[in-house]
């Protein structure tokens, strides 16, 4: 599997990020991935189900320190942690903030249609 990757854009009036996807996983896993710029030192991940969409979700959160060419454009290098070890995998919707410095955040979608958003 491939990841996609989310190009960070700056909000409006700051200096930051604020992008977003939706992954849909009905014919196979799906994924994204971003590779947040040095002025970012925290970063929050947010996944909803689809507006729309009655089926089941589970997804799963994973985040990077490797260097970004070790992570590769396709965002399947470098060795990627679960945010929470206890929770391998989530099918609710889920927000979460890194308050430290990563070289790479992804999704994975396993079932069902998500919306992910970065923001930093």
């Amino acid at each position: 599997m491939s990841y996609g990757r989310v190009e960070p854009r700056a909000r409006s009036g700051t200096t930051g990020i604020s992008v977003e996807t939706d992954l849909d996983a009905t014919e196979g896993a799906a994924g994204c991935w971003i590779n947040p710029p040095d002025r970012v030192a925290a970063i929050t991940c947010a996944v909803h189900k689809q507006r729309g969409y009655d089926g089941e979700i589970k997804f799963k959160i994973e985040c990077c320190c490797n260097r970004a060419d070790t992570i590769g454009s396709d965002g399947t290098g470098g060795y990627w942690d679960l945010i929470d070890a206890e929770h391998p995998s989530y099918s609710d919707d889920k927000v979460v903030m890194l308050a430290n410095s990563v070289t790479g955040l992804r999704v994975t979608c396993l079932a069902g249609k998500i919306n992910v958003c970065f923001v930093g």
